[in-house]
Parts: C-alpha cells; structure tokens; sequence
C-alpha cells in the first residue's frame, strides 16, 4: 500500500514545486536529485474519515483540492464547499479539515485515523559473523555416532497492516512555542507591565448597558439605541436602514428549529433538542464571508411583537410545519407572503407535512441522532447562504424607497 497523504506532506514541508496534470488525475514534483514523484489521485488516502471513526478513507483528489482552494488560498469553508458543489467534488467535513490542515501546514505530526504505515515481515537481526548450521549428535544401537547439519528457518514476526493512530498529547500539541511573561503574585493579585486601562474602559462601558432599564413590555433588553464596538458604546443613530433584520421562528418544542436553539445552531454550527424557553427576542451577529459585512438579526418567536412597520424588516421565517403558523403574520397568503420572504422549513427526514408542502420555500434535513452533528456546519452554511440573498434583497429595496 502507498500512502499518498504523507507524500504530499513531505513535498509541502519541503517546499518543493507541485504541479496537476492537465486531466486532473496525479500530480508531481521534482526532488531535489532531479527526481520526478507522482501521485495518483485516483486513489484513497490513508485517513480514515470522521477522524479515524468512519467507515472509508477519504479519496486523495478531494484532500488534494481542499489543499488548493481552502489550504493555500485561504479561503472560508463556505466558499471551499460552494467550490466543492461547482466542481463535483466530495466535499470533506469541517472536523476533518481542521484535522488535515494542521497536518499538511506542519503543525501536527500525526493524526487520529492516519493510519500506520504497512508493516513488511521482520526477519530476526542478525549477527556480523557467519551464522553455522547446528550440528545435532545422535547415536545408535550399534554405538556409533553420526552428526548432522540443520538449518533452522529465520523467525519471521508478522505485525497487522492496518492499525489506527491514538496521537499522544505531546505529538497533537506540537507546534511553536510560545514564551509567556514570568507572572508574579502580590497579594493574590497578577501583575505584569501591560496596560489594561483601555480594556477597564470598554469594560466599563459594558457595564452601562447591563444597568441600563429594560423594556417593560417586551421583557428584553432595549438595546436599539446603541451600537457595540471595540472603540467603546456609542448612540446608535435612527436611520431606519440601520434597523436589524428580523428572523421569525417558531416557540412550538415539535418543530425541530426554535427560539431555543436556533442561536446555538447558527452561531455555533450545532444543533440541539429544542426546549421551552421564555424569551421572546435574541440578537444574533452574523459575518458574511463574501462581503465581510457584518450583520444583526433580531429573532423573534412571537408575532404579536412586530408593528406594523416591522414587517418589511422580516427576512426569514422558520416553519414548524403547521398552516396555522402564519394565519396572524403579515401577508397571511403563503404565495404573497413567500414571493418575498424566504421560508425555512428544517425537519427530521425528507417527508415535508401536507400543510406546507406546496408552499414555495427552502427544505432542510437535520437527524436528531448525535451521530450526524458532523453534518451541522455543512447545513447552517446553506441556510446562511439563502438568509444573506434574502437580507442582501431586502436592504437593495429599502435603499431604492
């Protein structure tokens, strides 16, 4: 067995010239003795995907052009799997990227579900002199000796091909060293010769707004009149078109995305069980990675909360399956309301309920079993993708009003 994986790491780490050939199936290099090298990558690696706990090895071409267009050019994961989907290449999950990254960039030396390299059959060492052939004396009944040669045939130890990599603490860790200042205690107080006097500034700064007054009929926060920064807090003007965006999701425990989880799931790329929960209104912070825009959204599970000017701020509206969802929203009409709204529907499996499957929306698939959280980021990317065209529209048509 070959392993293609750890060729094209030395080459990296060697800095050496690699170039694909025009069918895009190997690619080569030249060592430094003037040596051409080749890999094919029409064959498997030797990692085992889901960092060692799959069932496959992960296929070199799609290791070979995450290395191109995530690794070397530095791109996001969203954009490498939108290039994944464009070029009809296996996309691989985020955890293994991760993985792959620092073990082509040099930062790990091993990985958990590389596995070993194939182990040829050792012949017991032998010695520098001239090994003799054993004489063996037998005698017979005629008291007469004879003696015979024998070779005895070299032991062989036979170690398993395949066996899958636990890298220890040390091997994983690997990487530069970082020299930390010498840290000395004074009355169970740090001191070093940094100063924090900006950082106590914005921290005070803080402070102000968590003793701000609440709102008292939504329950939440009035935080529409400040804008957050690294220079500190300051008023936030009241110009309609820096308003938040308005994502409206469902309170019900038996729609698989609601007020409960959809920050969790969006922000961390994880999906939970969704639970009962008692707040109204969140604020979620969202990075394009196309324009390096930032972005805020206000999430509110329930209706009753929008004016009617807020309506025209609603980008995105999660559905738990049920017709009755929308009967108080704003058009109540499923074609009018979704001709200019994107509609999400995130359910267990493909079957969509009857309620809503004619409605002109995106379908989600997300398994409750833990198993499949690897899938997660893959999911909240797409769905983010389709919120940023819905917002990018929504702020397009404000700005011509």
């Amino acid at each position: 067995m070959t392993f293609p994986l750890r060729t094209l790491r030395q080459w990296i780490m060697d800095k050496l010239d690699i170039v694909e050939e025009k069918d895009g199936n190997s690619i080569s290099t030249r060592d430094q003795n003037g040596t051409t090298q080749t890999i094919d990558l029409s064959q498997d690696s030797e990692y085992i995907e889901k960092q060692g706990k799959g069932e496959s090895f992960l296929p070199m071409k799609a290791i070979w052009f995450l290395y191109k267009t995530y690794i070397e050019e530095g791109t996001s994961y969203r954009v490498y799997f939108s290039n994944c989907r464009q070029n009809g290449i296996p996309s691989i999950v985020f955890a293994d990227v991760e993985e792959i990254r620092s073990y082509l960039n040099g930062s790990k030396s091993t990985l958990a579900g590389l596995v070993k390299e194939e182990t040829i059959p050792i012949q017991q060492p032998q010695s520098t002199t001239s090994t003799l052939p054993t004489a063996t004396t037998t005698t017979d009944t005629a008291n007469t000796t004879s003696v015979s040669l024998s070779h005895e045939a070299p032991q062989i130890q036979e170690k398993p091909i395949f066996e899958r990599v636990t890298p220890s603490p040390e091997a994983i860790s690997s990487g530069p060293v970082i020299k930390y200042e010498t840290l000395r205690t004074l009355n169970s107080v740090l001191c070093c010769a940094h100063d924090f006097s900006r950082m106590t500034s914005i921290n005070d700064s803080l402070k102000h707004i968590d003793n701000r007054p609440k709102n008292i009929n939504s329950g939440v926060d009035d935080d529409s009149s400040f804008i957050h920064s690294t220079a500190g807090i300051h008023p936030k003007p009241s110009n309609s078109a820096r308003q938040n965006s308005i994502i409206l999701v469902p309170r019900t425990t038996t729609s698989t995305i609601n007020n409960s989880n959809i920050q969790k799931f969006l922000v961390d790329n994880v999906w939970t069980p969704p639970e009962v929960v008692e707040s109204k209104k969140i604020m979620i912070l969202h990075r394009s990675d196309l324009t390096q825009r930032t972005m805020r959204f206000d999430v509110i599970c329930d209706e009753k909360e929008l004016k009617p000017e807020d309506w025209d701020r609603v980008v995105c509206i999660f559905l738990s399956g049920y017709k009755w969802q929308i009967r108080t929203y704003n058009p109540n009409d499923p074609r009018k309301l979704f001709s200019k709204v994107l509609g999400i529907y995130v359910g267990p499996s493909q079957t969509v309920p009857n309620d809503i499957n004619s409605w002109k929306i995106q379908k989600y698939v997300i398994s409750p079993d833990p198993r499949y959280r690897y899938r997660d980021p893959e999911i909240a990317m797409q769905i983010w993708q389709e919120i940023e065209k819905s917002e990018t529209a929504l702020r397009k048509e404000r700005d011509e009003e």
